[in-house]
């Protein structure tokens, strides 16, 4: 093996498995939040979501800002919502799986237990092209 060869190809090589798998590293246009251990909340978060590119939960851009991660320090009681969510998904991916909330009558609310660790949000449009802004609010309850 031409081991000069090796290390220019490794990023390539790095990527076409990421792509065929699925697999994709946080986002480098992700923001992340911290959510201390006595959150008491709320936090908004803001964007615009939709694009093109079909993503894990929905349509998503390249140049969109529809990407959060959320830092659990300690095990808490929250609940993520969007108002006026109408066409709108909500990806989470983190410590206790993935999950893709859809919007009922207009909103998307996901209360639940959180295991201290990153999650990773996307928002996402449920059609191609159409491009939504959005709040993402986190509180405590």
């Amino acid at each position: 093996m031409n081991r000069s060869l090796f290390p220019p190809l490794l990023p390539a090589l790095i990527l076409a498995i990421a792509a065929l798998g699925g697999w994709t590293a946080a986002p480098a246009r992700a923001e992340t939040v911290a959510i201390p251990t006595n959150f008491s909340g709320p936090i908004t978060l803001g964007g615009t979501a939709g694009g093109r590119d079909r993503g894990p939960c929905g349509f998503q851009g390249a140049g969109s800002n529809d990407q959060h991660l959320l830092e659990v320090a300690t095990p808490q009681q929250l609940t993520l919502a969007i108002a006026e969510a109408q066409q709108l998904n909500l990806y989470i991916d983190g410590p206790g799986g993935e999950f893709c909330i859809q919007a009922t009558g207009g909103t998307i609310t996901f209360p639940g237990f959180w295991s201290p660790g990153t999650y990773r949000l996307a928002i996402a449009t449920q059609a191609a092209d159409v491009v939504r802004p959005y709040q993402l609010t986190v509180s405590s309850f």
